[in-house]
């Protein structure tokens, strides 16, 4: 069924969106529209609790879209992997059906995605202090 992988993939983009729309929509109205920093260690455990999204997940979903749209720019393939793995909750296996390569270039763009990301989470959150 690989139609199945590619509604996944395009689910995935408007999960990210709406999540992203959704954590801007509330910063807006707090403090001026501000964002509150969020420490790097703290952005991967903010995305994966559970319940509602307060205000720090919300920053950590704006500071992830806003790193993931700098990756795009880098590797466009790499950024669709993240949102169809972290956003869609994709296997390797769907993702690699719905983008058309094969497996093993998900879990190799997965791995360095994630490295990529971290190092410019890391460095956006040095220079905003």
């Amino acid at each position: 069924m690989e139609s199945y992988p590619h509604f996944l993939a395009v689910a995935a983009t408007a999960m990210r969106q709406i999540l992203v729309d959704y954590a801007k929509r509330k910063h807006a109205g707090k403090r001026g529209g501000g964002m509150k920093r969020v420490p790097l260690f703290e952005i991967e455990s903010t995305l994966n609790s559970s319940g509602s999204i307060d205000e720090a997940r919300s920053a950590a979903l704006i500071a992830l879209d806003d790193s993931l749209r700098r990756l795009e720019e880098v590797d466009s393939r790499q950024s669709r992997i993240v949102e169809c793995r972290f956003f869609g909750g994709m296997t390797i296996e769907d993702t690699a059906t719905a983008l058309g390569i094969a497996p093993i270039t998900v879990r190799r763009g997965w791995t360095i995605a994630k490295s990529w990301l971290f190092q410019d989470l890391t460095k956006t959150l040095e220079d905003a202090l």
